[in-house]
């Protein structure tokens, strides 16, 4: 599946949906699809990622929106690794769900003495503020880089 059907295919999904959740999924294929496109992909990189929208088998009957964000996830994932390059707030959210569980688990940990909710209640607070903080500022190295869709 070209770059191109699959902006289509995408586009006619959006039209028949009235899921807000459905519409933002396709919303999300159909920006990535075209920063691809305006990005001008090397013909390498280009049949890469033509095999990977033919491997995720789009348009296979019965896919409901449910499989079209696991696709999503996939060719997020995809593109990231294969291509270096990624989406807005990428970092971030990676960052602040890390920062979140080792937040907690530091809370545990260090706050041990106190009974352990309140380790959880006062390690989560830091460990999303420091993954916040450090998933911004690989956010914006790679905006800095040119390497963000």
């Amino acid at each position: 599946m070209t770059i191109q059907e699959a902006l289509r295919f995408f586009e006619t999904l959006k039209e028949r949906s009235s899921k807000k959740a459905e519409i933002t999924v396709y919303d999300r294929f159909i920006n990535i699809l075209n920063a691809l496109t305006e990005r001008g992909l090397s013909p390498d990189d280009l049949r890469a990622v033509e095999n990977k929208l033919d491997e995720l088998d789009l348009e296979k009957p019965g896919k409901g929106a449910k499989q079209h964000k696991k696709a999503l996830h996939t060719f997020e994932n995809f593109v990231h690794t294969t291509l270096s390059l990624v989406t807005k707030s990428f970092y971030t959210t990676r960052g602040i769900a890390l920062g979140m569980v080792f937040g907690m688990l530091a809370g545990i940990v260090i706050f041990g003495a106190m009974p352990r909710s309140m380790g959880i209640s006062m390690g989560l607070p830091f460990g999303l503020i420091l993954g916040l903080v450090i998933g911004r500022n690989l956010d914006h190295r790679a905006s800095l880089e040119g390497r963000v869709i």
